[in-house]
């Protein structure tokens, strides 16, 4: 098998020789018959164990090998550029070596020895060329069997890994890493959803029809299924079906759209990554996860408004943030949880030019980012901006409020929010939609919510006739898909968005200024219960030079 293996790669003239070093020994194979010839002894060597005593017992083919007096360690270690190699009559000679080199493993080169007065035999010689030979075969052929599990692995159908065995290269993705544990926990639920109800196929065999089948069992989804015992220990399926058993209430029109977003993500990712022929998700409609126009949310009336900010209810607000967190969704269109995540930092002066007057000067500003500790969320990539304060709040004394929470050095804008999985707007949703909209101001229109702020902004923004630059700058959206809006057209400047701002017309309220001993107690209680975390680190400078002088006391 050995001989046949190296007398395959002479033929097909895959390798020129075969070569093993051992110091400053060299011995190649040329040729098939010579392989042949010295493979011969070679395996009778290595098959005994130890070498034969006389020469007489070499193979005939190999009767005339030299002597072991006509080879010394003092001719092999002088060998040079030769090679000593088995001509076709199998005596050992030696060539020049060949310029072309398929080097075995190089091993490492051994002590030289002390010179002694007992020559090596020459079957002792022999006996160290079998294990290096042998050894470097062995290693030939583990290269060869990793290149060929690699070329096998090249070969191989794109797609044909199942679905499960994917998940783990999408979850790795440093994109996927760096979100918020939310997310990622919604992209688990989606492979595991989505094996239960439609199986683990390779990647290449899922249609359209898969896609669809899970889009239309994830409509079916019941709401809050850990709260309903009947669906304990249950598998999606499983629950689908006791669901409509019991006439429960399914997944929002919204939860669902997300749900088909990261289904789309996924295999849009598949597609691009083991460049499959078809993407499955493309076969769903995504237009039927669109809410109805009397689902849509609904903008405030001015009658909505003024209840909203009765001084009656107002005045018994015990919380700085029931105060004002409204009004800045009023008068600036920003979602909830930007406005209840703003630290006092993120309230800045910025410098604006205007360019009829060439002046320069400074405005307040909302400063929508992120944080360092990575504790706040964005709803995506535009929603990173800067909005000009309007006039109204400075009137109302929202500078007067930062001022005063800057005094207790607090961190948080609104200090006392808990900061849920969902950020602290989590718990004023909650607030201002369940209870202070629905029971105190009695609007029960359920397209009303907190969100509400935002469309009557937006409203008023394109009623006032803004420029759209300015508006969708604003209110943090994306520039669009048309050439136009990504390749030409410059988004609104700092300047643009202010004149935008005060060129906006809100309706005319009668509202009530802040007062700080309205909130005196609870923001008492507040600073008092506050960690390190929710404080603003204090930097102090260490003074500079040398210390005063000790005066000695008389």
């Amino acid at each position: 098998m050995l001989s046949n293996f190296l007398k395959n790669l002479v033929r097909q003239k895959e390798l020129a020789y075969y070569e093993v070093n051992l110091n400053d020994l060299t011995i190649a194979t040329l040729g098939a018959e010579g392989l042949e010839r010295a493979l011969h002894l070679i395996q009778q060597i290595g098959s005994s164990g130890q070498p034969p005593a006389p020469l007489t017992c070499l193979p005939s083919p190999l009767q005339s090998f030299p002597i072991s007096e006509s080879i010394t360690r003092h001719d092999i270690a002088h060998v040079g550029h030769e090679s000593v190699v088995f001509d076709i009559s199998g005596a050992l000679t030696a060539i020049p070596e060949p310029t072309i080199v398929t080097p075995g493993p190089v091993l490492e080169r051994q002590a030289p020895t002390v010179e002694t007065s007992t020559e090596p035999s020459t079957a002792q010689l022999l006996e160290k060329v079998v294990k290096l030979v042998e050894n470097t075969i062995q290693a030939s052929e583990e290269r060869m069997a990793a290149k060929l599990e690699e070329h096998a692995l090249a070969m191989q159908p794109e797609g044909s890994c199942l679905l499960s065995q994917a998940q783990s290269d999408f979850l790795a993705t440093d994109r996927i890493r760096r979100k918020h544990p939310k997310t990622i926990r919604e992209y688990h639920f989606f492979f595991k959803s989505f094996i239960e109800i439609v199986g683990d196929k390779k990647l290449s065999d899922y249609r359209y029809a898969d896609a669809n089948v899970y889009a239309n069992a994830i409509s079916k989804l019941p709401r809050y299924p850990h709260l309903n015992r009947a669906f304990d220990n249950c598998t999606y399926k499983e629950m689908i079906e006791i669901g409509q058993q019991i006439g429960a209430p399914v997944i929002e029109l919204s939860t669902q759209q997300r749900h088909i977003k990261i289904l789309k993500a996924v295999f849009h990712w598949f597609a691009d990554k083991f460049n499959l022929n078809r993407d499955a998700s493309e076969g769903v409609d995504m237009t039927q996860y669109v809410r109805d126009d009397d689902q849509a949310g609904t903008p405030f009336s001015k009658d909505d408004l003024e209840k909203i900010f009765a001084h009656a209810r107002v005045l018994k607000y015990k919380h700085p943030d029931e105060y004002w967190i409204p009004l800045i969704g009023l008068y600036t269109g920003m979602r909830v949880n930007e406005i209840a995540q703003l630290y006092t930092s993120d309230i800045t002066q910025e410098e604006i030019f205007d360019i009829a007057t060439g002046d320069t000067r400074k405005i307040y500003c909302f400063k929508v980012q992120l944080d360092a500790d990575g504790k706040k969320r964005l709803k995506s990539r535009n929603a990173k901006r800067t909005i000009p304060m309007h006039s109204k709040l400075i009137e109302l004394g929202l500078l007067r409020y930062l001022d005063d929470i800057k005094a207790r050095g607090l961190k948080h804008l609104f200090p006392g929010l808990k900061w849920g999985e969902n950020g602290p707007g989590g718990e004023v949703s909650s607030w201002f939609n369940n209870g202070y909209l629905r029971n105190q101001c009695e609007i029960p229109d359920d397209t009303k919510t907190f969100h509400s702020f935002r469309n009557h902004f937006e409203t008023v923004g394109d009623r006032s006739e803004i420029l759209e630059t300015a508006l969708i700058r604003l209110c943090g959206y994306g520039r669009g898909m048309s050439i136009w809006r990504v390749h030409y057209i410059k988004d609104a400047t700092l300047e643009e968005c202010n004149k935008a701002m005060l060129q906006m017309v809100f309706p005319k309220l009668d509202l009530v200024p802040y007062h700080w001993r309205q909130y005196k107690d609870y923001l008492d209680k507040v600073t008092k219960n506050a960690t390190p975390e929710e404080r603003v680190a204090v930097v102090v400078k260490k003074k500079r030079g040398r210390p005063p002088k000790s005066v000695a006391l008389i």
